[in-house]
């Protein structure tokens, strides 16, 4: 009954997550189309006369756009004209009376994306025909040429058209452009509290490129050229997929061999086609390899973001949910930007990559909020438990000493437990089971070897090896059945180390590791029988000497020492094998104290 009910409940989950999707991006989808003014005379393609040079001193290139309309009765508010679309910007003239004495056609730095609106003077209206003369500058340094849906007729119907087409062409991307500045500085913020995860540093790249598309939409400036900043905007767009999808990955510590090798192929494709853009920016099929450069991109990221939403189902459902639904909704609503390209502008959708763009960087931006609130909520219960684990009487300085020595006695009980009960048991039965099967085999003394190096370390956690002389004390209590089963007498002097304290683990693990194999050798390959260890501590160094004891022996040194040598050297000290006579064997382990 309850697995029914659970089957149900998500069920009921996923029907609400798909509708609201769905429903989210049909609105912002039928809030974006263009507006049509209604009851006014209209031109989609005005009539283009010729091309050539204005009158002005600098002799500018300019094409000339024709519009006749017929006076049409005027409201209270007059007539007006407004203009969809002339890029990259216009003059415009009304019966010879110059409307927009304001533009300069031979500016080098504009390009005028946003629609405009010009009411008409009663006294240039004539009653019968009226003639619109539009002047657009003809050179290419200024982009592709473009000139849509002019019309004129009431000043109040043509105003609420234009404001409403303005504020989804203009006005709303300045507000996805503020408020994505609002998130920039945001993810700094998150980026120095967080230690500086490489998270929030892709998640800052990732609206830094959002940043440039929006802002080029929403204003007319352009530094440079406007070729120039659009190629800027097209590699941002290239790069985005491929930076959300650095973020994803580092966000959630996915490997993705896969879908990172797709994304960087799209990535490049789409790089390579925002070049040819820029160098052959009158190159026929422009549109097409554009297009193109964008659907690669996107499917790569789609891809990309598919891959990873499946392996974030795995690990947190919530953002999971989040992830793919802000993904979903920003492609969704960005991809009719690419249909812009080939409809009539009446028929467009107005920038809808700035929504877009705001939507992908909120539902993140949620996302990373949410992990900085639950790392500061797992802080402050931290902090209390500690708190109440503490002396209330002691210093804050002692009472975190104290709390860090107890954890790492504690963990440090546990891990030699675990190596203990688990590892070394396992590997003392298979120590045994040698020994009765297989008898006098080189396995026992690697089995052994092997049990031995795991004693010393667990020896060298151990908490009572805080002195130099009780850690070497345990290590000669562990080696001198070792070496007595090989027929080998050893004498220890250990005198005065006792209050040289240890505070590096991992130096006595090396130090252990170190004698043993130096043993080792002593045994193997020198052949004594009767060993000297001699430890001392001179001029804050420790020396450790191991020598054949056996006067009457005339033993040569043989094999390799060269891995002892490099044992050592890896645990910063130095080894020496010297004896008197050169014959008999000895050997100086020197470590720097610690």
């Amino acid at each position: 009954m309850n697995a029914a009910r659970h089957a149900s409940c998500r069920l009921l989950r996923r029907l609400a997550f798909g509708l609201s999707l769905v429903f989210a991006i049909a609105a912002v989808l039928a809030a974006y189309r263009y507006r049509v003014p209604e009851g006014a005379v209209c031109a989609i393609a005005p009539q283009r006369i010729e091309a050539a040079p204005d009158s002005a001193p600098s002799a500018v290139s300019v094409t000339r756009y024709r519009f006749e309309f017929t006076a049409l009765r005027a409201g209270d508010a007059g007539l007006a004209i407004s203009i969809g679309e002339a890029v990259p910007f216009y003059r415009l003239q009304l019966n010879g009376a110059d409307l927009t004495p304001q533009i300069l056609l031979e500016r080098r730095d504009l390009r005028d994306l946003a629609p405009h609106f010009h009411r008409l003077p009663p006294d240039v209206v004539r009653a019968g025909r009226n003639v619109a003369v539009l002047e657009l500058p003809d050179d290419r340094a200024l982009g592709r040429q473009r000139l849509s849906q002019l019309c004129a007729g009431d000043a109040v119907a043509l105003y609420a058209a234009f404001r409403a087409n303005w504020w989804r062409m203009v006005g709303i991307p300045r507000l996805c452009a503020l408020v994505l500045g609002m998130l920039a500085l945001l993810a700094a913020a998150g980026w120095l509290l967080s230690a500086r995860h490489t998270a929030y540093a892709w998640y800052f790249a990732c609206i830094l490129l959002m940043l440039v598309r929006t802002i080029y939409v929403s204003t007319g400036e352009r530094p440079g050229t406007p070729l120039l900043c659009a190629a800027i905007d097209s590699v941002a767009i290239a790069l985005q997929p491929y930076f959300f999808y650095r973020f994803m990955r580092d966000y959630w510590h996915l490997l993705l061999p896969l879908p990172a090798a797709v994304v960087r192929i799209g990535t490049l494709l789409a790089l390579c086609s925002c070049v040819l853009m820029a160098l052959l920016p009158q190159l026929p099929g422009g549109r097409l390899v554009y297009l193109g450069a964008v659907l690669v991109s996107t499917g790569a990221s789609l891809f990309a973001v598919g891959a990873v939403s499946c392996g974030v189902g795995r690990l947190q459902g919530r953002e999971h949910g989040v992830a793919l639904w802000t993904a979903v909704f920003a492609y969704a609503v960005a991809l009719p930007e690419i249909a812009n390209l080939f409809l009539p502008f009446e028929q467009r959708w107005m920038w809808t990559a700035p929504v877009a763009h705001v939507a992908l960087a909120v539902g993140f931006g949620h996302l990373l909020l949410r992990r900085l609130v639950l790392g500061a909520d797992l802080l402050r219960h931290a902090a209390r438990a500690a708190a109440d684990d503490l002396d209330g009487d002691a210093a804050p300085a002692e009472a975190w000493t104290h709390l860090s020595a107890r954890l790492r006695r504690r963990e440090r009980g546990r891990l030699i437990r675990d190596i203990h009960d688990g590892f070394g048991s396992r590997l003392v039965a298979i120590l045994q089971r040698a020994r009765r099967e297989v008898p006098q085999a080189e396995i026992q003394r690697s089995l052994q070897r092997a049990l031995l190096d795991m004693r010393l370390m667990i020896d060298a956690l151990d908490e009572s090896s805080r002195s130099l002389g009780v850690a070497l004390a345990g290590l000669r209590h562990r080696l001198e059945p070792v070496l007595a089963l090989a027929g080998i007498a050893a004498d220890w002097q250990l005198s005065g180390i006792d209050d040289v304290r240890i505070d590096d683990r991992r130096c006595l693990i090396g130090l252990f590791r170190c004698v043993e194999e130096l043993l080792g050798n002593a045994a193997v390959y020198a052949g004594c029988r009767v060993l000297a260890v001699e430890v001392r501590v001179i001029d804050e160094e420790l020396m450790l000497r191991v020598s054949d004891a056996d006067s009457g022996g005339d033993r040569p040194v043989r094999g390799d020492i060269a891995p002892l040598r490099a044992l050592v050297e890896r645990y910063g000290g130095r080894c020496y094998v010297a004896a008197a006579d050169g014959r008999q064997f000895a050997c100086t382990l020197q470590f720097a104290l610690f």
